[in-house]
C-alpha cells in the first residue's frame, strides 16, 4: 500500500478551507489532510505537534500572512513542502516566495485539476526525495561494512604492487590510513598452532592470525604511524611509519611475543625488515621480513630476528621439511658455510635416493647449486660480477669430472670460497659500523652516550650491536665511551688549568663527584693528584 503523505490547510476563511477540502479525493491520491489551521500561529502551533508533509497555506491572512508563514516553516522544517495560493499577481510576491524556498504556486480562482496536479508533483518530489535518502542510506552502511576492507587491500596492495604518487594519495585519504612520515618498516608475525617449524595447517594458522591480531592492535594502540593488518598468506604486518619509536616497537614486539607464547600450543616467529624512504619501498621491507621470518630455519622459532641480524647469525636447527633450495640460500646468505656444505651433501643424496644415479642428473644438481648460490649473492649486494671467472673454471670442473666424489668436491670449493667472501663482506660492514660509531662517540663525548642511545641513533637492534661491537672489538661499547671520556679528561687536565666540574660537564658527566670516582678507578689517581704529577 503506497504511503500516504500529510497535509496542513492554512487559510483565514472556513469557506476557502471547505473548497480545498472538497477539490480532491485525497485518500485515494495517497494524501491524509491532519488538520485546518485559521491563521498562520495556529499553524507553526499544528505543525510543531504533528509534522506534515505538505502545507497549502493562502498567501493573505492577518498578521502573519502566507509568505512569512512559509519562511519560517522552512528555516525549521525544511523538508516540508509548502504550497501558496495566491489571488494576487505581483511579481515582488512570488519572487519572495521563491527566494523562501516555496515549492509551487496555485493561483485562485482555485482549479481542482491544477491542485491535484500541483500535489502530485509535490508527492512524486518528496518520495523521490526519500528514495534518494533511502539509497544513500544503504550506500553509506554498505561502505561501512567494506571500508575496513577497501583499507587492507590498499595496506596490501603496498606490500606486492608499485602504486602511482596520486592513487596512492587518494586511496590513502579515503581509507583513513594516517602515516606519519614517508619512512617505513615492516614486521610479520608468523603464529602457528604447533611446535613444528613448517605449518600443518594454514586454516588452524590462519584462526589464530585473526584470534590475535585484536590483541595486538591493542598493544599498539598508543603508537601513532603504525597500521595492524593482514597480509595474503595471513600473517599479521605491523606498518610503521614513524622513526622515532624504533626501541618502543622493539619492546612492544618482545612483549607481543611473551604474550602470545604464554598461550598453550602455540608458537611464533617475528620478522623485522629495513626501514624505507618512500611508501613503494615498503614491499622492500617486506620481503626483508618474510627472509627474517624464513630464517627460523637456522635461529629457530619463537624468536624476533631482524633483517640486520641475519649475516650473523650462526645458528641452525634441523630442517628435513625444508627442501634444500630454501636452506641452501639462506646459509649461503648468512656465510655459514659448513651447514652450506652440509645441505649440499643432501642435495646430491636427494638424487641418489630417487633412484636416478646417471651423471647428468648428478651435474645438473650441481649446475643448480651453483645457479642458486649466484643468486644469493645477487640478493644480499654481493658483486657476482667479481665471480664470474672462478664460477667459469667451477662450471667448467662440473663438466669435466665424471663420479659423484669429484663433483661434490668441485661444488664444495666453490661453496667454501663464496662463504669466505661473504663473510668477510659481513666483517667489512661490521667493521664501517663500529668506525661511524666510534668516531660519533669521540664527536659527541659531552652528550649522555649509552648502548641504548646510539643503538638507536644507527637503527640498530641493541643486542645486535652490542654482540658485533665485543666480538669486532673485544671490549663492551660501554667500556669504549668510558675510555673515551677518560682519555679526553686525561687530555684536559694536561693541557689545560679547567676546574674538575668543568672537565666533567665537557667529557659527558653530570655528577662531578661520579667523575671523580671514574677517574681515580681508571687511572688509580685522584684528580688532584693526577694533576700535580703532571705540574711537577
Amino acid at each position: 500500500m503506497p504511503e500516504k503523505l500529510k497535509v496542513l490547510i492554512v487559510d483565514d476563511e472556513e469557506s476557502s478551507r471547505a473548497l480545498i477540502r472538497m477539490s480532491i479525493d485525497w485518500e485515494s491520491k495517497g494524501f491524509e489532510v491532519i488538520g485546518e489551521a485559521c491563521n498562520a500561529e495556529e499553524a507553526l502551533v499544528m505543525i510543531e505537534d504533528d509534522l506534515p508533509d505538505i502545507v497549502l497555506t493562502d498567501i493573505y491572512m492577518p498578521y502573519m500572512d502566507g509568505l512569512e508563514l512559509s519562511e519560517r516553516i522552512l528555516v525549521n522544517y525544511p523538508e516540508v513542502k509548502v504550497i501558496v495560493i495566491t489571488g494576487h499577481d505581483d511579481f515582488d510576491y512570488a519572487q519572495r516566495g521563491i527566494k523562501a524556498g516555496v515549492f509551487d504556486f496555485i493561483v485562485k480562482p482555485i482549479d481542482d485539476e491544477e491542485i491535484e496536479a500541483t500535489l502530485q508533483k509535490a508527492y512524486d518530489h518528496i518520495m523521490s526525495d526519500r528514495e534518494m535518502k533511502a539509497d544513500y542510506g544503504r550506500l553509506k552502511e554498505q561502505l561501512t561494512i567494506e571500508l575496513p576492507y577497501l583499507k587492507e587491500k590498499f595496506l596490501n596492495d603496498l606490500l606486492y604492487s608499485h602504486i602511482e604518487e596520486e592513487d596512492y594519495e587518494r586511496r590513502k585519504a579515503f581509507t583513513g590510513v594516517r602515516f606519519i612520515s614517508d619512512s617505513f618498516q615492516l614486521s610479520i608475525i608468523e603464529i602457528t598452532g604447533d611446535k613444528t617449524q613448517v605449518r600443518d595447517s594454514d586454516q588452524q594458522d590462519s584462526y589464530l592470525s585473526y584470534m590475535f591480531i585484536h590483541y595486538i592492535r591493542e598493544v599498539v594502540d598508543d603508537m601513532p604511524g603504525v597500521e595492524v593488518y593482514m597480509d595474503n598468506k595471513s600473517n599479521i604486518i605491523l606498518l610503521n611509519s614513524d622513526d622515532r619509536n624504533l626501541r618502543e616497537m622493539n619492546r612492544r614486539l618482545e612483549l607481543i611475543k611473551r604474550r602470545i607464547l604464554s598461550q598453550a600450543g602455540v608458537c611464533l616467529t617475528i620478522g623485522i625488515g629495513g626501514w624505507y624512504k618512500d611508501y613503494n619501498r615498503i614491499k622492500t621491507s617486506y620481503k626483508e621480513a618474510e627472509e627474517s621470518v624464513a630464517y627460523k630455519i637456522v635461529s629457530g622459532i619463537n624468536q624476533v630476528i631482524a633483517y640486520e641480524e641475519l649475516t650473523v647469525s650462526t645458528r641452525s636447527e634441523d630442517q628435513q621439511d625444508q627442501t634444500w633450495r630454501e636452506k641452501l640460500s639462506l646459509y649461503i646468505k648468512g656465510g655459514l658455510t659448513a651447514e652450506a656444505l652440509n645441505t649440499v651433501d643432501e642435495a646430491f643424496k636427494g638424487v641418489i635416493h630417487q633412484g636416478d644415479i646417471q651423471l647428468k642428473s648428478i651435474r645438473l644438481t650441481a649446475v643448480q647449486i651453483i645457479m642458486l648460490m649466484y643468486k644469493a649473492m645477487s640478493e644480499i649486494g654481493i658483486n657476482v660480477d667479481d665471480k664470474k671467472t672462478v664460477g667459469q673454471e667451477i662450471f667448467e670442473g662440473i663438466f669435466r669430472v665424471d663420479s659423484l666424489p669429484e663433483m661434490k668436491a668441485v661444488v664444495g670449493s666453490f661453496v667454501e670460497d663464496i662463504c669466505k667472501s661473504i663473510n668477510f663482506e659481513h666483517a667489512n660492514k661490521q667493521k664501517t659500523i663500529i668506525d661511524q660509531i666510534q668516531q660519533y662517540v669521540k664527536e659527541n663525548i659531552q652528550e649522555q652516550l649509552s648502548l641504548n642511545s646510539i643503538s638507536e641513533r644507527f637503527h640498530l637492534n641493541k643486542s645486535y650491536l652490542s654482540r658485533i661491537y665485543k666480538a669486532r672489538t673485544g671490549m663492551t661499547l660501554g667500556d669504549y665511551i668510558l675510555s673515551s671520556r677518560m682519555e679526553r679528561s686525561i687530555v684536559l687536565l694536561r693541557s689545560t688549568d679547567k676546574k674538575a666540574f668543568e672537565i666533567a660537564e665537557e667529557v659527558g658527566y653530570l655528577d662531578p663527584n661520579y667523575f671523580g670516582n671514574s677517574f681515580k678507578k681508571y687511572t688509580g689517581k685522584s684528580i688532584s693528584e693526577f694533576r700535580k704529577m703532571n705540574t711537577e
